[in-house]
């Protein structure tokens, strides 16, 4: 794949566009549907008041396609004898760690994203055993990840290397250099229904991608919008690049303001750096950004 720049929006605005995941639909048990969507509208059936002699009138209840289940959902149609109910099948997140005989490593990130992702209702995620690209395998792995997954996030060393055995399977990549800092080395690539993202190598820039764009396609999945956050900012920061930057910082609300302060060299931030800060901070190429400016936030998922 030839090497092309591409900006954060455009990222943005591929997954909006080109990720399409199917909408499954699956009848099941009640006692199997928490935390699935409904995938039917359901007109419960009239109740009348306990109290004879009360004035109050008859009422029904209906759950709308794309309801949550939580516990309170069930807990009223166990009550009016529900059994079975078509639900979507909840989105597959596989995270996928990928590491050769050269960098036989722990993984670090991978579990960290694994958590994170776990905080959106209606996604199974998985932490797949580590892939070694010298695997006679390797081939057969990858199918079967892309098989069972709707979104797929690579993290290791080398991995980028694998590239050429996902479009084997179908798999497109559209963007390889994405103009920011961190995590430019970013591979995004669709078929009709499924997203392959290559996260960078450095820690910062896989936490920032997979909290962004990963974050994307899975609002995408779910039917939910994308969105940064406005907020006031409390520190000094100039961009003189061409690279979008984003810092890590803390934000809090006073009185309806979001007020941010975040750290000034992006390119030094470490993963302990994560324990004092909630969000990342979008600062955009060539900007000066004074005390008082206005700046897009994005919190921590979870946060």
């Amino acid at each position: 794949m030839r090497s092309t720049l591409t900006t954060v929006e455009e990222v943005l605005f591929s997954i909006n566009q080109q990720f399409a995941p199917s909408k499954r639909i699956v009848r099941i048990d009640l006692a199997d549907s928490l935390n699935m969507f409904l995938a039917e509208d359901l007109l419960l059936p009239e109740k009348q008041n306990i109290y004879e002699h009360s004035n109050f009138a008859t009422y029904e209840t209906t759950l709308k396609k794309g309801t949550l289940l939580r516990p309170y959902e069930l807990g009223i149609l166990h009550k009016v004898d529900i059994e079975q109910l078509n639900v979507y099948k909840p989105i597959e997140v596989c995270i996928q760690p990928v590491y050769t005989n050269l960098y036989p490593s722990k993984p670090i990130i991978s579990p960290i994203i694994k958590s994170l992702i776990k905080h959106f209702e209606g996604v199974n995620t998985t932490l797949e055993p580590m892939l070694i690209k010298e695997n006679p395998d390797v081939d057969f792995q990858i199918k079967t990840l892309i098989d069972k997954s709707d979104i797929i996030l690579i993290t290791g060393y080398d991995h980028h290397m694998l590239a050429p055995k996902f479009e084997q399977f179908g798999i497109k990549f559209t963007t390889n250099n994405i103009d920011q800092t961190p995590g430019n080395k970013t591979l995004v690539g669709f078929d009709d229904h499924k997203i392959v993202m290559f996260l960078p190598e450095e820690q910062t820039g896989a936490l920032l991608n997979a909290e962004l764009y990963g974050r994307a396609a899975i609002l995408k999945a779910l039917g939910r919008p994308f969105e940064f956050i406005k907020a006031i900012s409390a520190s000094i920061y100039e961009n003189d690049t061409h690279n979008t930057h984003f810092s890590i910082g803390r934000y809090s609300v006073f009185d309806k303001d979001v007020i941010v302060s975040f750290q000034q060299k992006v390119d030094e931030i470490i993963l302990t750096d994560y324990a004092s800060a909630n969000c990342y901070v979008r600062i955009l190429p060539n900007t000066t950004i004074a005390k008082g400016a206005t700046v897009e936030i994005l919190p921590f998922i979870g946060n």
